[in-house]
């Protein structure tokens, strides 16, 4: 027997209901679901006013209440930060991505609300001048978020989502090839211990995509021997993850290091400063966003560059798409990227590539390691 109090059973049983009904139905009255749901009417009620406060329902005054219809007088969009994931609000592709979505709204004559989200349960732009058309979900992490805005008929698009939902269009870069093309420019400069460092984040798109591309590209370039694979906490890494992070490096003698992206690339890159290891010499670095942070690292990242702006018009102009068509479901779009290379990369010295090719580390075929 469910432990949930009955109006959150009740809540749950019209959102089944409402997910198979027509945009604007009459659902029964409080009298009529509390005799068949066997439960008080104040139950009911209270159930139907969390509904009508999350915008699913709308009560009309004198006629009953209906399944609320998505304000299209409004020509608002909504925008929503992951809240709950400091590590991705504060990066600093967030920015860009949010600003190339801005301007194609202005472009596309609708307007931008931005909201944080906290709670999938009670998501934003539910009713009122705060209702929206469509909505678009950066770094998306929870299904439930996305169910939530599909069952009232909110159109969503996800932007760099780490986890999708079956059906519901998104915008993203080619993690695998990227991480693939970084990894080879390394090993084509002459690196045959390349490191992926990457987070430690369970069931992660951008994570085990960008990792499958460093897997092929060590196996492209005959080096599958050597692939291993960091995986780090998000942030910050205090002096314990510092020291297990130098220490494998010292273990297995890497000269090359691809980067999740450029924060990880700029933290590498500090921890190198600060214990001895030079860049690039002994350390060659690249990153993966072509972010803002790689203007204040020295010597400047190596990176993969991502159209962070052009991911955001793409998207706006795909909801824009959903909502003029009707539409829930759609497809996905990945876009390209292309390397940039700067200074944090080199072919290694001449000790270097003798070491390495006299002593290799002593790790398993695709090793992974995970910082405590």
């Amino acid at each position: 027997m469910s432990q949930k109090p009955k109006y959150e059973q009740v809540k749950e049983i019209l959102r089944e209901r409402i997910r198979s009904s027509s945009l604007g139905s009459r659902i029964p009255s409080i009298a009529k679901l509390h005799k068949e749901l066997g439960v008080s009417p104040g139950t009911v009620n209270r159930a139907v006013s969390d509904l009508v406060d999350e915008g699913i329902l709308e009560r009309r005054p004198r006629r009953g209440t209906f399944v609320s219809r998505p304000g299209r007088s409004t020509r608002n969009l909504g925008f929503i930060w992951p809240a709950a994931m400091e590590r991705l609000t504060k990066h600093p592709s967030a920015g860009a991505i949010l600003h190339g979505v801005q301007e194609e709204v202005g472009k596309l004559k609708r307007h931008l609300l931005v909201a944080a989200n906290v709670d999938a349960s009670h998501p934003a732009f539910g009713a009122g001048s705060n209702q929206v058309e469509g909505v678009l979900v950066l770094f998306n992490y929870d299904r439930h978020l996305v169910d939530r805005f599909i069952a009232r008929g909110v159109p969503v698009v996800l932007i760099v989502p780490l986890v999708r939902a079956e059906g519901v269009p998104f915008v993203t870069s080619d993690h695998y090839l990227g991480t693939h093309g970084a990894t080879m420019h390394l090993a084509r400069l002459g690196h045959r211990s390349i490191v992926h460092v990457t987070l430690d984040i369970a069931n992660c798109i951008p994570v085990e995509e960008k990792v499958a591309g460093y897997y092929a590209a060590m196996c492209e370039a005959g080096l599958e021997e050597m692939a291993y694979v960091y995986r780090g906490r998000a942030e910050p890494w205090d002096e314990v993850d510092e020291t297990a992070f130098v220490d494998m490096l010292r273990r297995v003698q890497a000269t090359g290091c691809c980067c999740f992206d450029d924060e990880v690339a700029a933290c590498v890159t500090r921890i190198c400063h600060e214990r001895g290891i030079r860049v690039p010499d002994e350390l060659s670095i690249v990153g993966y966003d072509d972010s803002s942070i790689v203007n204040h690292t020295w010597p400047a990242v190596t990176t993969v560059q991502v159209p962070l702006e052009e991911m955001g018009r793409v998207a706006a102009r795909l909801l824009v798409e959903l909502i003029e068509e009707g539409r829930l479901e759609g497809y996905g779009i990945v876009l390209p990227t292309r390397l940039i290379e700067r200074a944090s990369t080199k072919s290694p010295s001449a000790r270097d590539s003798e070491m390495a090719s006299v002593g290799e580390p002593s790790v398993d075929s695709v090793t992974e390691s995970v910082a405590s």
